[in-house]
Order: C-alpha cells, then sequence, then structure tokens
C-alpha cells in the first residue's frame, strides 16, 4: 500500500494540469448540446483529451462517427512507441497488469514513469507504483469533466480569466515534468529530437502529424544515444 500511496502523491502535478484541461471539455461539450452522461462516458473510456476534443469538433460538424473514430486513432499513434520505451519497467508483469497500466498511459503518465520508475525495483512495486499514478490522473480527468459539464460555464461567465487558464495548463505541465528526464544524455537528445520535429510541422501547420512524429524522433533519438 505505501507504494501504492507513493505512485498516488506522484500523480499530483499530472492531476493539477489535467482538472482545467477536462473542465475545458466538459465546457465543450455542455457548450455542444451533448448530456453529461455522454461527456463522462467518453472521458471515462476514450480517456485521451486530444481525441475527445477531436471527436467534439468532428461531431459538431456533422461528420460520421467512423470519421471521428479515426482521427482519434491517428492522434494517438504515438501512443505505440510507448510499450517499448517502458518494456524495462514493466519486466516481470503479467498480461493483465500491462493491459491494465496501457489504459491508463497517457503522454504525462508515461513521462512520470519513465523519468522515475526504477527498473530495479521488485515486479509488485513497480506495478503498484504505476497504478497508483495512473489512479490519481484518471480521477483527476473525470472529476474535471463533470465539474467542467455540469458547472463550467458559470465559471467561465462568473471570471474571464478562467480561459487563459484552461488553455495555458497542459503546456505548463508539459514543461514542468521534463527537467527530471534531463539528467541522462539520451533523454536530452530525444527532448532536443522531438521538439525540433514538432516545431518544425508545427510551423507548416501539421498540428496533428507533428505530435506523431515528434513522439517517433524522440524514441529515435534516446535509441541512437544508448547505442552510442
Amino acid at each position: 500500500m505505501r507504494v501504492l500511496r507513493d505512485g498516488f502523491a506522484a500523480s499530483v502535478p499530472i492531476a493539477a494540469g489535467y482538472l482545467p484541461v477536462a473542465v475545458a471539455f466538459g465546457v465543450a461539450g455542455q457548450a455542444s448540446g451533448l448530456p453529461y452522461w455522454s461527456l463522462a462516458f467518453v472521458s471515462a473510456v476514450v480517456y485521451a483529451g486530444a481525441s475527445q476534443f477531436a471527436l467534439l469538433a468532428t461531431l459538431s460538424l456533422g461528420a460520421a462517427p467512423l470519421s471521428a473514430a479515426l482521427l482519434a486513432l491517428i492522434l494517438n499513434l504515438r501512443h505505440f512507441v510507448y510499450g517499448p520505451a517502458l518494456s524495462r519497467q514493466l519486466a516481470g508483469l503479467n498480461r493483465r497488469s500491462r493491459a491494465g497500466i496501457a489504459f491508463g498511459l497517457t503522454d504525462e503518465t508515461f513521462a512520470a514513469a519513465y523519468g522515475r520508475l526504477s527498473a530495479s525495483a521488485s515486479a509488485k512495486m513497480r506495478r503498484d507504483w504505476l497504478v497508483g499514478l495512473e489512479i490519481g490522473a484518471y480521477l483527476a480527468w473525470q472529476g474535471g469533466t463533470t465539474l467542467g459539464a455540469l458547472g463550467g460555464a458559470g465559471m467561465l461567465a462568473w471570471s474571464p480569466l478562467f480561459k487563459p487558464v484552461l488553455d495555458f495548463a497542459l503546456p505548463l505541465l508539459f514543461v514542468l515534468l521534463l527537467p527530471p528526464l534531463l539528467g541522462q544524455a539520451r533523454m536530452r537528445a530525444a527532448s532536443t529530437a522531438g521538439a525540433l520535429t514538432a516545431l518544425a510541422l508545427q510551423w507548416q501547420g501539421e498540428s496533428a502529424a507533428a505530435l506523431v512524429a515528434a513522439a517517433v524522433a524522440g524514441m529515435a533519438a534516446a535509441w541512437l544515444a544508448r547505442v552510442r
């Protein structure tokens, strides 16, 4: 239980970043005319911020659900590189544990786990820490969705300052998660390659492609640095 609590405590910075973003999703969904139960279901099952916002956008434009699902798949292609990166940390875990951890794996929980989880710890300790980390992040996302869907519009009407805070929260979270990872040369190489790739594609207006390409470039740079 102590390791589980440690993992949950490590999720606090992630939860602080997730809450405003999830509130924004709830507000956007409410503005689109979707009922609360559908927003809660999407957050509980999909649990992917970019995909959920893309789903709202495509449905509001009258696109078919299949098109929205395809867009979500493209946006989440970067998750295919997370498994190999965490292979050492997940060594010794059975398929059931891996499947549960895979569902709760997000960009932020991956960054936290990769930078802080020791491969030398026992399989049970690694599993419990990851589960604690992911539970904290998941609860924050669901709570934020509920808050946004049921009362977010009132908050935005009460104070216009909430809007820029919501927009800035997630980028700030990534900035805060980055410094602990930069102690290793391969992580510095990965961060640099990913940032340059994302900036180059963003400059060309390819936002969706930038996310996937930056993840692949970062993984490739980390692998090359490790080989050398």
